[in-house]
């Protein structure tokens, strides 16, 4: 799927955006935190596959009025303790919240307050697997993940994990994987 890399001009380059295959026993779960305000009403959201693209399972929950930077940590936090819950050991953690995957990989120093504690879960967290990456990827390449927090931040539904996606997913996950 193409996307370009910003609206503002025709001469603007197109980026190939699409899910990357993971080396063998290794798990990618491609997390979303959204906000309807800062603070407003949230959810996060993710999506867990296997090396070779199959799903996994899926999650979204609301999470109340909490602000953005908050919910996104959240989302990741949730993702660890369900990749343990799973029986994962090699997991690769897509957060589309650059600031928060320097935070989770030490490369900056400088963490907001508001998230603090939930990056020290975090951390705590990441010593029970075997591997855990955190990587940032382009944000139309986590619209699967975006799409599950977004809808879930509209009504406010309590965790809903499945383990399959629904058939209306079939285009948004073959397009991620073209």
């Amino acid at each position: 799927m193409f996307f370009p890399s910003h609206t503002f001009s025709n001469s603007s380059p197109l980026r190939w955006v699409s899910w990357n295959p993971l080396d063998h026993g290794y798990y990618k779960v491609n997390v979303n935190g959204a906000s309807k305000g800062n603070p407003g009403p949230s959810a996060i959201g993710g999506i867990c596959r296997n090396s070779s693209a199959s799903v996994v399972g899926r999650f979204s929950m609301g999470t109340g009025m909490v602000h953005a930077i908050v919910v996104e940590a959240l989302a990741i936090r949730f993702a660890l303790i369900w990749a343990e819950d799973l029986g994962l050991s090699h997991i690769v953690v897509e957060s589309d919240n650059l600031m928060l995957v320097n935070i989770l990989n030490r490369s900056s120093l400088a963490c907001p307050w508001r998230i603090s504690s939930i990056v020290a879960d975090c951390w705590l967290l990441q010593e029970r697997f075997s591997s855990v990456l955190f990587r940032h990827p382009l944000q139309e390449g986590n619209v699967v993940a975006d799409f599950l927090a977004s809808s879930a931040a509209t009504l406010q539904l309590p965790v809903l994990l499945f383990t399959s996606p629904p058939p209306s997913f079939y285009p948004l996950l073959l397009a991620d994987c073209a």
